[in-house]
């Protein structure tokens, strides 16, 4: 990817990767970021965010990246 999301969606995926790790996020944010996961995380996150290091993608279920 050559450019970021707008900040609208950076927003709704921020609430997915909460809720990834069980913190509380708004239902509607989390349903619009999963989507947008799916189509521009999931290559290096994987589907359920569990990351990959060799790419240099950080688990995003561990608090610790939060």
């Amino acid at each position: 990817r050559s450019e970021l999301l707008p900040a609208p969606q950076i927003a709704d995926v921020a609430a997915y990767v909460l809720s990834l790790s069980g913190e509380p996020a708004d239902k509607e944010a989390v349903q619009r970021g999963q989507s947008i996961f799916a189509e521009q995380c999931v290559a290096c996150h994987g589907e359920d965010g569990g990351g990959n290091m060799e790419l240099g993608a950080p688990d995003l279920k561990d608090k610790i990246w939060l």
